[in-house]
C-alpha cells in the first residue's frame, strides 16, 4: 500500500487525540482508542497498541503527515547475522559462563573482540534462552539465528 495512504490511515486513528478535551488524559484516551478494533487498509480487523498510537501522535506533531509514512530500516542492506567464527566464540563463552544472560554474553564478547557486534540482544530471546537449560549453549545459537 502506498505510504501516503498508510499515513492518512494512521492520522485517522490519532485524530481524536489531537482534539481531546483539556481535562482528558492523553494516555487514557489512547488506551481507550487502542481497545477498539479497527479496520486496516486491507479491510482486516486490527488492534493498535496504546504505545503505537502515542508514537504516531508524537511523529505527527514533530513532522506532520509525512512523519506517519513508513521509513526504511536504518540498517537496510547491512548484514545483521553473526559470522560462524563469532558464533563459535559466543557458544564457547556461554559454555564457560552458563549462568550469564544473553545481554551479558553479548557485552563480554564485544569487549573480547574489541568491536561492536551486528546483532543487538533481544530481551524476548534472552528470556526464552534463560528459561531453557542454560547449560545447553546450542540453544543460544538457535535463538540468535531466529532473531536475525
Amino acid at each position: 500500500m502506498p505510504d501516503a495512504e498508510r499515513a492518512l490511515w494512521r492520522f485517522s486513528l490519532i485524530a481524536p487525540l489531537l482534539h481531546r478535551a483539556p481535562n482528558v488524559s492523553l494516555t487514557e484516551m489512547a488506551r481507550q482508542l487502542a481497545a477498539e478494533v479497527k479496520h486496516g487498509l486491507d479491510g482486516a480487523l486490527v488492534l493498535v497498541s496504546t504505545e503505537t498510537l502515542l508514537r504516531w501522535l508524537r511523529h505527527y506533531q514533530q513532522g506532520g503527515l509525512a512523519a506517519l509514512e513508513n521509513r526504511s530500516r536504518s540498517d537496510r542492506g547491512r548484514c545483521r547475522a553473526l559470522d560462524p567464527d563469532t558464533v563459535t566464540q559466543l557458544l564457547a563463552l556461554a559454555d564457560r559462563e552458563p549462568t550469564w544472560t544473553v545481554v551479558a554474553l553479548h557485552r563480554q564478547l564485544q569487549r573480547d573482540l574489541g568491536r561492536a557486534l551486528p546483532l543487538k540482544p533481544d530481551l524476548a530471546v534472552e528470556s526464552r534462552f534463560y528459561r531453557s537449560d542454560v547449560s545447553d549453549a546450542r540453544m543460544l545459537s538457535v535463538e540468535l539465528e531466529r532473531s536475525v
